[in-house]
């Protein structure tokens, strides 16, 4: 049974908090306070963080050492490294809407070997959509996941991808229990129903700070090719600016079984990374992130959260 009303009550909500794109620049919800050694008081900020070869193929061994975070250009300290060897919290989030019925099937065996190939102690959250979203599987245990509810599949209604991508986003905020964190989107990249544009999505995603995404997208049969380009357009857009990630497009069913691999082996190479950012006095003042390799080989791609909003910090137990 699909837990539509918990799901979709969360979207109310959230949603309500940003009625206004340019709301979010005014949010100052509160963050944990932390120092990076190196200067005042900050905020923790945590992304998660691929890097692949010049032949797109994940990059491994990723560490503290490695890697050089740039805040608006200032260098800052790498505080913490969860490694790629570690659990990882995926959610999955699938385009149940008409337009996907010829792919029911190819969609269906890429979210259940998506889920096999999670490494030991990992966790999955399985979101369907068309016109609303229902949350299916809460964060459970890979154990424990009932590979027949990952079988369960309708194809109906229109689509409203943008609001279920930013609410499932939402959803692994609250709700993830490991550091390494992921966002699959499984769709042809059609949308015809949400509340939220393409801009207004990356910016609350960017407020948040998104896990890692990616879309695995394909052709509606039925649009014209000006059609498939703007879907494609879309979800590269989600995935690069609301989440850093990637997004790579099918041209058939033997295609989705391929990239889902592919897109498998870049999960479990990605790590998550936290650094301190000292600017607490600017709540809402938009800051660029850069993820650099200090000794990449030529053709290389760090894939990346691009930016965040500076929040208030929460106070510290002890102070006033």
């Amino acid at each position: 049974m699909k837990v539509s009303f918990i799901f979709l009550a969360v979207v109310s909500v959230w949603l309500s908090t940003f009625s206004a794109v340019g709301q979010t620049e005014k949010q100052e919800a509160a963050v944990p306070s932390a120092t990076d050694g190196n200067g005042p008081p900050g905020h923790i900020v945590e992304l998660n963080v691929l890097v692949v070869d010049r032949d797109k193929h994940p990059v491994a061994g990723l560490d503290g050492k490695s890697l050089q975070i740039l805040d608006d250009g200032t260098s800052r300290t790498i505080a913490s490294v969860s490694g790629a060897e570690g659990p990882i919290s995926l959610c999955l989030v699938v385009d149940d809407s008409g337009s996907t019925l010829p792919m029911r099937q190819p969609m269906i065996d890429s979210v259940v070997a998506l889920e096999k190939a999670l490494p030991t102690g990992s966790e999955l959250e399985l979101v369907h959509f068309a016109d609303k979203a229902f949350l299916d599987i809460p964060f459970t245990p890979v154990a424990l996941v009932d590979e027949a509810k990952l079988r369960m599949m309708e194809s109906r209604g229109g689509t409203a991808m943008v609001d279920a991508v930013v609410a499932s986003v939402n959803s692994v905020l609250a709700n993830a229990h490991n550091k390494r964190r992921a966002l699959v989107i499984i769709s042809d990249g059609g949308d015809n129903k949400s509340t939220l544009n393409v801009e207004q999505a990356v910016r609350r995603m960017e407020v948040l700070g998104a896990p890692m995404l990616y879309a695995l997208g394909f052709p509606n049969e039925k649009e014209s090719h000006e059609g498939n380009y703007a879907n494609e357009r879309r979800l590269k857009l989600l995935t690069k600016y609301g989440g850093g990630g990637v997004t790579l497009i099918a041209k058939n069913a033997k295609e989705i079984a391929k990239m889902t691999e592919e897109i498998s082996a870049m999960i479990g190479s990605q790590v998550a990374i936290s650094f301190t950012s000292p600017d607490t006095e600017n709540p809402g003042r938009f800051h660029k992130l850069e993820v650099r390799r200090s000794q990449g080989a030529k053709g290389e791609e760090v894939y990346a959260m691009p930016g965040f909003f500076a929040m208030k910090p929460a106070a510290v137990p002890g102070t006033k």
